[in-house]
Parts: C-alpha cells; sequence; structure tokens
C-alpha cells in the first residue's frame, strides 16, 4: 500500500517517525509531509495548498494524519472524501480538546490509546473509532546513549508538574533508597534525590533503565484515574528497554501486564517503599522479571506488531 505520512515522520525522538519505521517494516511504501516543518516556512495557509498538490501528485491508498494541527479542518475532509484517512492520536487531557474533536470528526478511522478514550470520542460524535495502545520500537535499543549514566537503585524518570502525591512519594523514597530522577523541573529538590535536572530523550532512556535497579512509575491521578487502559508510553519504554518496572496499579493494566511476571505493581506510599526494599534485596527475582517483560513486550507489542493491526482493521472496516 502507498501511504501518505503527515506529521514529524523523519525526526527520529518523535513517535511518527516509528509509525513510518513499522509501516515499512509491514512492507508498505511509505511518503512524508511534514506539516508543522513546512508551516514554519511557508505559512499554514501554502501547507494546504501543498498537501492537496502532493496528494493528486502521489495517488497514495491511505493518508495517515498525526495531530494534524497545521491543517485546517475544511482540508482534512476534503482528503477524506477522496482517500483512505486514518489518525492515531497518543495523547490524553481531562477533557477533549476541541481541535483534536474537530479533526477527529473529519478522518476515516480515529485511533485512540485507550478503550475509555474511544467511548468519549464516539459520545462527542465522531462516527469511527477504535483503541490501540503504543508500543516499543526496538531501534532505540541499538542508540548511543548521550550521557554517562551512572548506576542507582531506583529511577524515576518525568518532567515536575507540581503532582504533590508524586512529590510527596519521592521525597519518601529519596529518604530511605538512592533515588535519581530524571526530568526537567526537580532543581529545587537536590536535598532530597540525586537531580540531573535533564530532559530524557530515547536515546538514554535505555541507559537510565539498564543502570537503574528499579524504575518506578507514578502517575499523576488527574491524568489516569478515570481513563481505563491509559498509562504513559514509558511503561512500554521501561519494558523494552530490559528495566525492572514498578508501576503505581490503574485500572485495566493488568489487561496487558501480568503483576510479578512483566512488572511489579503497587497500591499506596507504602507498598510502594515495602517492595522497593524488597526488589532491592532479591536480585535474580528482580532480573527475571525484568528479562520476561522484556521479552512480552519485544514480541507482541511493538509498532510493527500495532501497524499490522491496524492496517488490517483499515483494510476490514474502511471505505472511502
Amino acid at each position: 500500500m502507498k501511504i501518505l505520512l503527515v506529521g514529524r515522520g523523519r525526526k527520529k525522538t518523535r513517535t511518527e517517525y516509528f509509525v513510518k519505521v513499522a509501516l515499512k517494516e509491514n512492507d508498505h511504501q511509505v511518503y512524508v509531509f511534514d506539516d508543522v516543518k513546512l508551516s514554519q516556512l511557508l505559512g499554514r495557509s501554502a501547507v494546504q495548498v501543498l498537501l492537496k498538490s502532493m496528494i493528486a501528485f502521489l495517488q497514495p491508498d491511505l493518508v495517515y494524519f498525526a495531530k494534524a494541527s497545521k491543517l485546517s479542518v475544511s482540508s482534512i475532509r476534503r482528503i477524506s472524501a477522496k482517500v483512505l484517512t486514518v489518525m492515531w492520536y497518543f495523547d490524553i487531557r481531562k477533557s477533549l480538546d476541541p481541535m483534536v474533536l474537530e479533526r477527529a470528526k473529519q478522518v476515516g478511522l480515529f485511533v485512540t490509546v485507550s478503550s475509555e478514550l474511544s467511548k468519549r470520542f464516539e459520545a462527542a460524535g465522531v462516527k469511527n473509532v477504535w483503541h490501540l495502545p503504543q508500543a516499543f520500537t526496538q531501534h532505540i535499543l541499538q542508540m548511543k546513549p548521550r550521557e554517562n549514566i551512572k548506576p542507582t537503585d531506583v529511577a524515576f524518570i518525568g518532567n515536575n508538574r507540581g503532582a504533590e502525591a508524586r512529590i510527596r512519594l519521592l521525597k519518601k523514597i529519596g529518604t530511605q533508597f538512592q533515588l535519581t530522577v530524571w526530568g526537567s523541573g526537580w532543581a529545587g529538590f537536590q536535598d532530597s534525590f540525586i537531580v540531573p535536572d535533564k530532559k530524557v530523550f530515547n536515546k538514554d532512556y535505555v541507559s537510565i533503565c539498564q543502570n537503574s535497579r528499579i524504575v518506578l512509575a507514578t502517575p499523576t491521578e488527574e491524568s489516569y484515574s478515570s481513563v481505563r487502559h491509559y498509562f504513559s508510553n514509558r511503561v512500554w519504554l521501561t519494558l523494552g528497554s530490559g528495566g525492572f518496572l514498578l508501576h503505581k496499579y490503574h485500572e485495566g493494566m493488568d489487561d496487558y501486564f501480568k503483576d510479578q511476571k512483566h512488572l511489579v505493581f503497587f497500591q499506596d506510599d507504602n507498598d510502594c517503599l515495602e517492595k522497593i526494599q524488597y526488589y532491592l534485596s532479591h536480585e535474580e527475582e528482580r532480573k527475571n522479571i525484568a528479562y520476561s517483560g522484556q521479552r512480552y513486550v519485544l514480541e507482541h507489542h511493538t509498532y510493527r506488531v500495532r501497524i499490522e493491526a491496524l492496517m488490517q482493521y483499515v483494510s476490514r472496516n474502511l471505505r472511502v
């Protein structure tokens, strides 16, 4: 199938790039139209004209949209009337983003990463909605880290957005264990834990996971609590990178992962501290879980697997 990917498909730190690679791995012919970069260079009006011309020239079988934030709703509507169109949306908000909702209504198939999120878009008037979780790309395992990552007992990866429950837990961990917190916004917490104060990209993520005995995930309640099956893509990244993941339990996660086989769940702060203590002192058990989690993700939850499922769904259910 000839596919035009509209998004940042040439930027190796972006998910669109991994989608492009996976499409090629599934034997599709892929072209990229970077609406974001072209809009910066030429302006949004010119981008609408250029995209229309490119579609007329290429005659793609399918147009895959990332966020399509630089495209007008009318442009997406016109394209969808002539070509199969798909948008795979990875983000989550407390309420549906009006800009995303309008675009979702225009495409032939709108895909979210959560079953609950799909229901919300469907209730808001999006006709053809499906859910497909994010995934891992094994290609980042070959990337060389930019930073010299020092070993640590516990690592947390994420920017500080002021979530009080998360900060409270990290402080508790920092008083009892060697904790390194990666991401921006943590400079004021150097008395509580180790703070490199740097954002983490894929090149460094693998190295952090492999140099940390435990990788902690404690989502912010406001983002996750009411959305079944939604969890950060860092889950796939951590497991696929070979990290031992200690994750606060969230409804629906056990539909994908087995506790104490692929990762370990904790329920509250005390449970988290007890499990950190336990798994730091049970190295073989910890390593076996990390290995099992990585094999599970590499075999069943890569972007290559996701794209294969997506294209099968498109062939069965989508018509112009």
